[in-house]
C-alpha cells in the first residue's frame, strides 16, 4: 500500500509540473501579446477558435505588401483578415479589412511549408510565422499558412480614418517630391535611436524631418526630428548595408530602397532609399488633430 501511494504521489507531481510548465509558458507568451486584442480565427478546415492575447510573430501589428510597397497595420486598427491560396504557398493573397472602412488586397509572407524556425528574425525572414495568443486551451499558436480568416472583436466601434501625411520630400541632390500617404518601413511612425534606446514617433506628430549628411560606410545617420508641438530631438536612424540573419531578398530591398514610400499625383507610386533623403515637411490643415499610427 505504502509502494501504491508513492507511486501515485510521484503521478500527481508530474501532472503538478507539467501544468506549472504550461503556466509558465502561457505567462511567457503573454508579454508579447497584446492583453487587449480578441479574434475568431478559422482555419483551412474551417474549424473556428477564440482567441485572446492575440498575435502576430509576438507584436501587435501585421506586415504584407500592396502591389510592392511595404504595409505595417497595428491589429487595433482592423476589422478582418482573408487569406487565399495554398498551404505551401510562400506568398499568399492577403485582403485586410480596416475598421474605418478602408479595404486593402495584396501579399502576405508565409514561410511556405519549411520547418519551424527556432528563432524570430527581422520581419517575415523566419519560416515560423504564426498567429498567437490564448484559447480556452491555453497557449495558442497557429502557422499562417494554415489559416483562411481572421475576424477581430474589438470593444468598440468602427474608428475614423487618420488624415493622410502630405509632404514635401527633398533628396540630397535638391530634387523634391509632392507626396501623398507617407509611410516609413509600411507604417505611420517614425523609428530611431535616441541616447541609446529605441524610440517610435508618430508621423501625425512631425513637422519636419532633417538628416544630416553621413559617410558612406556609415551604418547610422544623425536625425532632428521637429515635433509640431514645438519640441526638437535629435537621433540617429540605421542606414546599414548588412543583411540581417533570415532577411529574404524582398525586405532586403525594401530596407535598402523603399524605406520612404507614398504616391505621387505625377509619378504615382513613390519609393526612395533612407540614405537618399535629405528633410522632409508636413503639410497640414489648422484643423486637423494629431493622431498616433
Amino acid at each position: 500500500m505504502a509502494r501504491g501511494s508513492r507511486m501515485r504521489r510521484r503521478r500527481s507531481l508530474r501532472l503538478v509540473s507539467g501544468v506549472a510548465l504550461l503556466a509558465v509558458v502561457g505567462s511567457a507568451a503573454a508579454t508579447y501579446a497584446q492583453t487587449h486584442i480578441k479574434a475568431t480565427l478559422i482555419d483551412r478546415r474551417g474549424n473556428s477558435y477564440s482567441i485572446s492575447k492575440f498575435a502576430f510573430q509576438d507584436r501587435n501589428d501585421i506586415e504584407y505588401y500592396v502591389g510592392d510597397l511595404r504595409r505595417v497595420k497595428p491589429l487595433a486598427k482592423i476589422d478582418r483578415l482573408l487569406l487565399g491560396g495554398e498551404r505551401n504557398d510562400e506568398e499568399k493573397p492577403i485582403t485586410v479589412h480596416l475598421r474605418d472602412g478602408e479595404i486593402e488586397k495584396g501579399t502576405i509572407l508565409t514561410g511556405g511549408n519549411s520547418p519551424p524556425s527556432t528563432q524570430d528574425s527581422f520581419y517575415g525572414g523566419s519560416s515560423n510565422v504564426s498567429f498567437t495568443g490564448v484559447s480556452e486551451f491555453g497557449v495558442f499558436i497557429m502557422r499562417l499558412n494554415e489559416v483562411r480568416e481572421v475576424r477581430f472583436r474589438h470593444s468598440s466601434g468602427a474608428i475614423v480614418k487618420a488624415e493622410s501625411l502630405n509632404v514635401v520630400l527633398v533628396t540630397g541632390r535638391g530634387k523634391r517630391f509632392d507626396l501623398e500617404e507617407l509611410r516609413y518601413l509600411g507604417r505611420r511612425s517614425l523609428m530611431f535611436v535616441q541616447s541609446g534606446v529605441r524610440r517610435s514617433i508618430a508621423m501625425d506628430k512631425v513637422d519636419r524631418i532633417d538628416f544630416a549628411v553621413s559617410e558612406a560606410l556609415e551604418e547610422q545617420r544623425p536625425v532632428t526630428i521637429r515635433l509640431r508641438s514645438g519640441v526638437t530631438l535629435q537621433g540617429t536612424v540605421d542606414i546599414s548595408m548588412v543583411r540581417l540573419p533570415g532577411e529574404t531578398d524582398k525586405n532586403y530591398y525594401t530596407r535598402q530602397n523603399e524605406v520612404f514610400t507614398g504616391t505621387s499625383k505625377k509619378l504615382g507610386v513613390f519609393a526612395i532609399g533612407l540614405q537618399e533623403v535629405k528633410h522632409i515637411r508636413f503639410h497640414w490643415t489648422a484643423n486637423d488633430s494629431t493622431t498616433d499610427g
